[in-house]
């Protein structure tokens, strides 16, 4: 299950499971590129190293991508174009956004 959180200036945060337990990231749409469609995903409070992105998570196709090392490793391997966490967190935010209707009421 995702559980989204709107704030009172519209800024979206998602719960995301790690290997060092869930954490909050924000999600904000992305500036425009080549991709389809492109967010934002940043940790809400950063992990000890500085972890925690932000990362851009894309869609181009039918392909996620994600900017994180985690994404770099894993989408060439048996997990496949899955990929990493902020691609399976964000897959169910972005197909909700999808029915609500075009990007401009995002």
């Amino acid at each position: 299950m995702l559980t989204i959180e709107i704030d009172t200036r519209g800024v979206a945060t998602v719960a995301i499971e790690g290997h060092d337990g869930t954490h909050d990231y924000t999600v904000l749409p992305a500036r425009p590129g080549l991709d389809d469609w492109a967010y934002v995903v940043e940790r809400v409070v950063p992990g000890p190293a500085g972890e925690g992105g932000p990362h851009r998570v894309a869609l181009a196709g039918a392909t996620w991508r994600c900017s994180c090392g985690a994404w770099k490793y894993r989408s060439s391997g048996k997990e496949g174009p899955r990929g990493c966490k902020h691609c399976e967190a964000i897959r169910p935010l972005h197909a909700f956004l999808q029915r609500l209707g075009p990007r401009e009421a995002v």
